[in-house]
């Protein structure tokens, strides 16, 4: 679920945009009026059913680890998201959660 969460968001609009290499218009469609970060959400969907596999200290602190760099990313992303779009992209954050839900 995570893998085809992550690519299938990347290769529905282009690699060159799931890459930043092309940043000529926001996507707002499909699971983007969901989460702003489906990729993500499909990373840790990743990285967590990996770790249920595989139960350890080390699957514990992987999925820790994963969340606190993913979200530090996303962070980073959304400070150039707001310099590229300005308005537009915060007028889409207050829609749309960051993660899922509320988050």
């Amino acid at each position: 679920m995570g893998c085809v969460l992550s690519f299938g968001t990347m290769l529905s609009f282009g690699l060159k945009k799931a890459f930043g290499l092309e940043t000529s218009s926001l996507v707002r469609s499909s699971v983007y009026n969901i989460s702003r970060n489906p990729q993500i959400v499909g990373g840790w969907f990743m990285v967590i059913g990996i770790s249920v596999q595989f139960p350890s200290f080390h699957s514990i602190a992987w999925v820790v680890a994963s969340i606190i760099v993913f979200h530090l990313m996303v962070l980073s992303e959304e400070e150039h998201l707001i310099d590229v779009f300005g308005t537009k992209y915060k007028e889409y954050a207050v829609q749309v959660p960051r993660y899922l839900f509320f988050f």
